[in-house]
């Protein structure tokens, strides 16, 4: 092996993806040179130039980086976008983690890391901050009463719904919605 090759493997080093895999013998299973796992010892390395080599040689591809998804060549900010996208059409119902992974096929692990480098926050951070906004919305313009509105924004009950508003807003619903009414009223 070229000392070139195992230091991409060692530094995770993502410009060497696509230009070959790496399978470790005491596990069976192969990833990609940018794997975050824990590094192999040396002497348990294979090298393939492709993911069917490796598959073809009894390897199994790993859960975490997904080597045999053709989803990974995508950019961070692709991935953020298509999960924010995601989450702004199915914020009216109860979402999870895995539900939003699956949806643009990505693992779990890799979408949170990938949509918190690029934006700053975990997906579930952004789709609760986008449901506030939305309630914020609802709690104006609408008659609804706060658990209706709770519920028809993707939250399970309205403690919860409080709870999330207050750490976003400041103010529990019912505040917010008093304070708006005072402000049109002046």
């Amino acid at each position: 092996m070229k000392q070139s090759t195992w230091d991409a493997i060692v530094n995770n080093d993502k410009s060497y993806d696509g230009l070959f895999f790496y399978a470790v013998k005491s596990t069976q299973i192969f990833c990609r040179p940018s794997c975050k796992s824990k590094i192999p010892n040396q002497k348990n390395v294979n090298i393939y130039t492709t993911s069917a080599e490796a598959l073809q040689n009894g390897f199994r591809p790993c859960k975490r980086c997904c080597p045999t998804d053709r989803t990974w060549v995508e950019s961070s900010e692709d991935i953020s976008n298509k999960a924010i996208s995601y989450m702004k059409k199915a914020y009216q119902e109860e979402v999870q983690l895995n539900q939003i992974a699956s949806a643009i096929a990505v693992d779990p692990y890799h979408l949170v890391r990938t949509f918190k480098k690029q934006t700053g926050r975990p997906p579930l951070e952004f789709l609760q901050e986008f449901r506030v906004m939305k309630t914020k919305e609802a709690l104006i313009h609408t008659s609804l009463s706060i658990t209706e509105i709770a519920l028809n924004h993707g939250f399970n009950s309205t403690a919860y719904f409080s709870t999330v508003f207050k750490k976003f807003t400041g103010y529990t619903p019912s505040q917010f919605r008093k304070l708006e009414l005072l402000n049109k009223a002046h």
